[in-house]
Formats: C-alpha cells, structure tokens, sequence
C-alpha cells in the first residue's frame, strides 16, 4: 500500500490498511466543522499495530519553519523577522502542534466509529474496524520530519529527539511510543523517491 503527502510517498508493507485522514470524507464533511478540528496525515494499522503518522517535507522551506522545531513554542516569536511574525501568530511548534493532531484524531475515530453499518464511508468503516479494539494495539505516533535543521550547535538528531521528547511528555496521557523520524531513520515504512 502506497499513500502519498507533502510530494512524498509512503510505502507501508503487505497485510497493513490505512487511510490518508485528513482527507477522509467524514473528517472533511463533518469533523472539521468543529472550531480548530485538525488531525494527522495517515493513520495505518494491521493485526497488532496502530499508526498515527504526521508528515512534515520541509525541504526548501527549512529557513521560514525553523522556529518550528523548537518544543514548546519557545521560538514562536524570535525565528522570524517582523515581516514574518503574523504569519505565525496562532500557528504551533511541531510537538505542539502533532499532540492536538493526535487527541483530535482519536476523537474523530470515536465519533466516526458509532455510526452503523448504512454508511459506505471510508473513514467510518475504518474506524469500525479500528477504533474499537485500540486497547489491543501497540500505538504508534510519528511525526516524519523532512528537512536539513541542522546548525553549528545541534544536529538534525539532536533536533528530532529534543522534539520526539517534548511530544512524548505531552502524550503521556495515552499509552503510545512515539518517534520523530526521516526518510533515513524510519523503520515502519520506506519512503519512495520521485
């Protein structure tokens, strides 16, 4: 199964089903009328494993997301210029940001998961299927992070791990591994070159 976002295709092994959730009709037609209702790229699973994965290519564009990887927003308002500075206002730190994506997603898995049998929606199907035996599931949240952020004083592992860290501390409320990852250091799927 191949599922594509951000000009990246994800290769994901034979026996796995997944679904590009953001772009599900329920989350689009329903979901989303929800003030600040957001959610996660792909969300893949099989027998004994669930993944909820975000996608960031910011190949090209690491200057202007720079503040970005920085946990916690700390750098919200100090990595951009003054000409920048609105165009962030309101926008989130990726650990942030990546922890809201997974606690909205779960909530749409459930609401699309009480609907009955009368719907051909993928996305409620899905979470039919899914949502209901999570607590039989190793959880996994990745947030793959395209990008060269390295600089003098840290490395991009240093970066994706300081990340990883503030995004686990954040999800302790849900029993869940959690990974940064790139196409490099990703073990769940392959990431296929263009």
């Amino acid at each position: 199964m191949v599922l594509s976002e951000s000009g990246l295709d994800f290769e994901f092994a034979v026996g796995t089903d997944g679904i590009k959730f953001d772009d599900a009709a329920f989350y689009r037609r329903q979901f989303s009328k929800i003030t600040y209702a957001k959610g996660v790229d792909f969300v893949v699973s099989d027998r004994h494993r669930i993944y909820f994965i975000e996608v960031k290519n910011c190949l090209g564009h690491e200057t202007e997301n720079r503040w970005r990887i920085a946990p916690d927003n700390t750098k919200r308002g100090t990595a951009v210029t003054a000409a920048n500075r609105t165009l962030v206002q309101g926008r989130e730190s990726l650990d942030q940001e990546v922890a809201d994506k997974i606690t909205m997603t779960l909530a749409c898995l459930a609401g699309a998961s009480t609907f009955g049998e009368l719907t051909k929606d993928r996305l409620k199907t899905y979470a039919r299927e899914n949502f209901r035996s999570l607590s039989n599931k190793e959880i996994f949240v990745i947030l793959h992070l395209e990008g060269n952020f390295e600089s003098k004083s840290r490395s991009k592992a240093m970066i994706m791990k300081g990340l990883q860290d503030s995004l686990r501390s954040k999800l302790r409320w849900l029993n869940c591994r959690v990974s940064v990852v790139d196409s490099n250091t990703c073990r769940a799927y392959k990431v296929l070159r263009s």
